[in-house]
């Protein structure tokens, strides 16, 4: 009994990974994020604290074309400092196909962000606003997630001394979720099994 369980598992498993369809497809939507918080150390006695959450959605327009919304929240508190950043960041992503599982990237975002100290009772607010755009990178260890690296240069419309046109290198995991069911599965180019 335990070993036709056993086969009737391994069969089940087989056929849903080969019903699968590629990652990328038409009317798939991408989520991911993040969440930190941690001390940060002072040279005086003080507490502080730095929290971060980022947050992310996007939606394929065809099955290689990617538009998507990041947000970026970060606050530094504590100690009589009271620092926030709020990131909205519009985006849009091409995948050059090597392989069902292996993708190279063209990225663009523009990032508007805007930054409020409140030190000593003196609010202020910076306007960080920048755009990036570079390659990636993506593999796909199912065909719902995978880990992307992307190499961006960020380039600051407003800049001041503390934003310095730089590039960034990132890693990350993404989910990736159809929107519904399609009635037919040929239609998508890349219904390769895997």
């Amino acid at each position: 009994m335990k070993r036709q369980a056993l086969i009737l598992l391994f069969i089940l498993i087989v056929c849903t990974v080969h019903a699968q369809r590629y990652p990328q497809g038409k009317g798939t939507f991408r989520t991911g994020g993040g969440f930190s918080f941690a001390p940060v150390d002072n040279d005086d006695e003080s507490s502080t604290y730095r929290l971060s959450l980022t947050p992310n959605v996007g939606y394929f327009i065809s099955d290689e074309a990617l538009i998507g919304l990041g947000i970026n929240y970060s606050a530094l508190f504590g100690g009589g400092i009271y620092e926030s950043s709020i990131r909205l960041s519009p985006s849009t992503k091409y995948y050059f196909i090597f392989s069902k599982q292996k993708f190279l990237t063209a990225n663009f975002t523009y990032n508007f962000d805007l930054e409020t100290n409140v030190a000593e009772g003196i609010k202020t607010i910076d306007n960080n606003t920048s755009i990036s755009l570079g390659p990636g990178a993506s593999y796909f260890f199912t065909r719902r997630i995978g880990i992307e690296a992307t190499l961006l240069y960020t380039y600051f419309l407003f800049p001041d001394e503390s934003s310095k046109n730089k590039f960034s290198f990132g890693v990350g995991f993404n989910v990736n979720m159809p929107a519904h069911k399609r009635k037919n599965k040929a239609a998508n180019k890349y219904n390769d099994d895997f």
